[in-house]
Order: C-alpha cells, then structure tokens, then sequence
C-alpha cells in the first residue's frame, strides 16, 4: 500500500471552504514515531495510534473502492461513524456536481 521510497502526505482541508489549510509530507517512519506518542481522547482517557491497524483499513478501503465504476465521490468520515466511512455519489441524472448528502 506504502511502497518503498513514496511520500505520504498529510493534508488539513476546511470543511467550511474546502481550501487546504495543510500539507506536510511525511515519511513512514516519522509517522509511525508521532502515532506511539499517546494523546488523550476527547473523553479524557489517553489512546495510541496503530500505524499497522489503520493502513490495514486503508488497504480495506482502497480493496473496496477499486471495484466501484470510474467516477466522482465524496468519502466521508468522522468520529461518530466510528471504523465506517461514509460514500457519496453523484445524483442520478445530475450534471456530477449535485451529491445527495442525506
């Protein structure tokens, strides 16, 4: 999924604009060493980040999406949909830019 010598980029986007607030390429090894630091959780108790776990969904993710038709989507997620993301795609009939978001 990562392969040797590729750079990963983490970006930052505005969710009221779009704009992109952040990107920081980062190497694997400085992105596993930062997810070892623990940080605490919103609900108070400190928690860790699993390199090896989250690329495992990512592979999940990718495994998933490249069986899908070429097209324009929206992939959705946030604390409340937990291990799940949620998929938007263009509305039937629509010019590819209406999404129905509900």
């Amino acid at each position: 999924l990562i392969r040797p010598g590729s750079t990963t980029i983490r970006t930052r986007v505005d969710p009221e604009n779009g704009n992109l607030c952040l990107l920081q390429p980062l190497r694997l090894a400085e992105l596993t060493a930062e997810g070892r630091v623990e940080q605490m959780a919103e609900d108070g108790r400190m928690e860790k980040f699993e390199p090896a776990y989250q690329l495992g969904n990512i592979h999940n993710l990718v495994s998933e999406l490249k069986v899908l038709p070429a097209g324009q989507y929206i992939l959705s997620h946030d604390r409340k949909s937990g291990p799940f993301c949620r998929l938007y795609k263009p509305t039937p009939g629509g010019d590819g830019g209406a999404y129905d978001l509900h």
